[in-house]
């Protein structure tokens, strides 16, 4: 029987000090502390330091930036951003909240959680992708502002920095949008995507402008479809359309085979996931015209 390992526990109040203790080797950050457990059974070393952010001022608010955009915080909950994110521009990001595990896990996940964890087959990520989610990280040192895209590197691996650690999340203004996030799990409600698909753009009298598709546990990390979103700019959204996005996204995906699901249905997941996501933000459309 495994146990858990002997740990220390620190409260630090201030970026500085957090940034401190955590360049230190074992060290952990907690923010939501929802898979807390498991990841303390995966850290390969001895000493563990459990470093609990909830005492930082000023990370657990939403603003609005002067250029219209957003700038979430770090230690905002899961269940909060689910119910606050009224404008259709970004229901990709709603929905995904909505759709992470329980209630219960919803009330303590945090947004700087879900992007610390780096889950491969996280739900709030894609959609954060979807929305061209820039990083704020930040240490002793200072700050830096990093796409999400290009700060993940692997299951629970990020681009970061000694003593650096995620304190807000900017989404970019955007002027009109619309957007949803499917998934398929084996337990509705409380099981993590056996494969899910983030997606928002614009309508451009008609036609389909900015477009951004992002998909969960098909790769390594979160990832970006290049070839739908390629069949999507400029285009009607008809079934023709339709077929062709999900055909491409399918095809970027790069899903293994494990005890959840093999990587081919994985794949006819991607396909049949952006399918029913595309039809239903077509149908949004002609209701409202």
């Amino acid at each position: 029987m495994k146990h858990i390992r002997p740990l220390s526990y620190e409260e630090p109040s201030s970026i500085w000090e957090a940034s401190e203790i955590l360049s230190m080797p074992g060290a952990l950050a907690l923010s939501g502390g929802t898979d807390i457990t498991v990841m303390l059974r995966r850290k390969p070393v001895d000493d563990v330091t459990l470093v609990n952010l909830k005492k930082i001022p000023g990370l657990d608010g939403i603003h609005e930036m002067k250029d219209g955009g957003l700038r979430l915080g770090a230690l905002v909950t899961v269940s909060y951003l689910g119910q606050v994110l009224t404008s259709p521009k970004h229901a990709a990001l709603r929905i995904a909240c909505n759709s992470l595990g329980t209630p219960a896990v919803r009330n303590l996940a945090t947004l700087g959680g879900n992007i610390g964890r780096a889950s491969p087959a996280s739900d709030v990520i894609p959609a954060l992708l979807s929305l061209d989610a820039v990083v704020i990280l930040e240490s002793a040192g200072g700050s830096r502002r990093v796409p999400l895209g290009q700060l993940l590197q692997g299951p629970g691996r990020l681009d970061s920095r000694p003593g650096e650690f995620v304190t807000a999340v900017e989404l970019p203004p955007r002027a009109c949008g619309v957007g949803s996030y499917w998934k398929a799990g084996r337990i509705r409600g409380a099981d993590c995507a056996l494969a899910g698909v983030g997606v928002s753009f614009c309508w451009d009298g008609g036609t389909i402008a900015e477009p951004r598709v992002a998909m969960t546990s098909v790769g390594p990390t979160c990832l970006r479809s290049a070839g739908a979103e390629n069949v999507l700019r400029g285009a009607h959204l008809d079934e023709e359309v339709i077929r062709a996005a999900a055909d491409a996204a399918a095809g970027d995906a790069r899903p293994i085979t494990d005890l959840r699901a093999s990587a081919a249905y994985r794949k006819e997941l991607i396909r049949g996931l952006l399918t029913k996501n595309l039809r239903s933000l077509a149908a949004q459309e002609r209701r409202s015209c």
